[in-house]
């Protein structure tokens, strides 16, 4: 994923293959605009443009990454560090209003 964005790789790749890639991105926003709207509706949520809604768990996923491809992240079993990453995104998605 961080690889794919870095400005290098983009002008090396395909225009065709570099489009799939901002279509699956595309497609994935698509597939969970309306589960965010409906949280936001539900008042589980909080009420925000989704791009700011969003924001805070694409960071944690992009340094999840990079954790992955960079050190071990504290001896966690893959599926430790994928229930962990979870919660965490949804922790800050729920509560990221509350001024701490």
């Amino acid at each position: 994923v961080l690889y794919c964005r870095r400005d290098d790789f983009r002008r090396c790749v395909k225009p065709q293959t570099y489009q799939r890639f901002l279509d699956w991105d595309r497609d994935f926003y698509e597939l969970m605009r309306p589960v965010l709207e409906r949280g936001i509706a539900q008042g589980l949520l909080p009420h925000k443009p989704l791009p700011a809604l969003t924001f805070g768990a694409a960071a944690a996923c992009n340094g999840a990454i990079l954790m992955a491809w960079t050190e071990c992240p504290m001896d966690l079993e893959p599926e430790q560090v994928l229930e962990e990453l979870i919660q965490f995104v949804l922790a800050g998605l729920v509560y990221q209003d509350r001024r701490f």
